[in-house]
């Protein structure tokens, strides 16, 4: 595993991401979480997001929590993530993360 807190790999999802897609978002995720530290999420690109993508997100966010790596975002949260979020009752308040980096979450994904 490799990057620092100062160096976090950007992830960047685009278009459509459901269910159908999930199986791919998940490998990607994997893939970054088991080269680096501290992974950095864009989905400024994302044109549809649904629960399935949201839970994707919190999942990987929960399992990285407690052993030194972490997944944030990149940009605040908006768009269909957030709609998705809000649509599924997440709270999308942002919080800084958990990692204490000062980038950005959002209160669903908090303990």
């Amino acid at each position: 595993m490799t990057g620092g807190a100062a160096d976090p790999h950007c992830l960047a999802f685009a278009g459509a991401q459901t269910l159908r897609t999930a199986d791919a978002a998940c490998e990607a995720l994997r893939a970054a979480l088991a080269e680096h530290r501290v992974v950095s999420l864009d989905c400024s690109g994302v044109t549809e997001a649904d629960l399935a993508f949201a839970q994707l997100l919190l999942a990987a966010d929960a399992t990285v929590r407690g052993s030194g790596a972490s997944v944030t975002l990149r940009a605040p949260l908006a768009g269909p993530l957030a709609a998705a979020l809000v649509a599924a009752g997440i709270a999308v308040a942002e919080v800084e993360a958990p990692d204490g980096t000062g980038a950005v979450w959002f209160a669903g994904a908090a303990s």
